[in-house]
């Protein structure tokens, strides 16, 4: 089997998805994850205009990502966090998952002959899982917080929470000046009334 052969045996049945555009946008490749996610086969978009297939597409962000590909030659990146998706495409948690489409993160790669960038090929990876699980932690430490800041029987804030708010206001009040003000209550007796 020639070496041809084999990358592009690899190109189609790697777990991510690649396609190659020119510096009008136009698709020169497309691979087997990026037909079975957008239904699209090869022949129906290479030749074309990504965005004719693909008009949701952000052309305006996209064109300059490329462009800055072109006159760079240099990679660029795009991750989940900054652009959740470039495709719209469905995941494999629909149910559990509390995100509409596929989180991906993005590479530019240029393409160069005689270090000259010929075309573009970008690569699409899934990366959902790994967002629900940042996403699943981010709020499990926020209810942490809470629960640190909160009586667990009242759910009054507590003195740590009155500390911390004290805190920012001092700061506040420090650079920026101003009227500054504290109320304190002292509730006699308040474990008759709690209990």
């Amino acid at each position: 089997m020639s070496t041809e052969s084999l990358s592009d045996l690899v190109v189609e049945r790697v777990g991510f998805g690649i396609f190659v555009l020119d510096r009008d946008m136009n698709v020169l490749m497309w691979n087997r994850f990026m037909q079975d996610h957008s239904g699209l086969p090869a022949e129906q978009v290479v030749g074309k205009s990504l965005f004719t297939h693909f008009p949701e597409l952000p052309r305006v962000w996209l064109s300059r990502k490329i462009e800055s590909v072109f006159q760079l030659v240099s990679f660029a990146f795009s991750s989940w966090e900054q652009r959740p998706y470039l495709f719209r495409f469905d995941h494999d948690r629909p149910i559990t998952g509390g995100v509409d489409f596929m989180q991906q993160d993005c590479t530019f790669m240029p393409l160069t002959r005689n270090r000259e960038v010929v075309a573009v090929c970008v690569t699409i990876s899934d990366v959902t899982h790994v967002s629900i699980v940042q996403r699943e932690r981010e709020e499990a430490v926020a209810k942490l917080q809470e629960y640190a800041d909160r009586d667990g029987l009242t759910g009054i804030a507590n003195r740590r929470y009155f500390e911390s708010r004290l805190r920012d206001e001092y700061t506040r009040w420090t650079r920026y000046g101003g009227d500054l003000s504290v109320l304190l209550f002292d509730l006699d007796h308040f474990k008759k009334i709690n209990d």
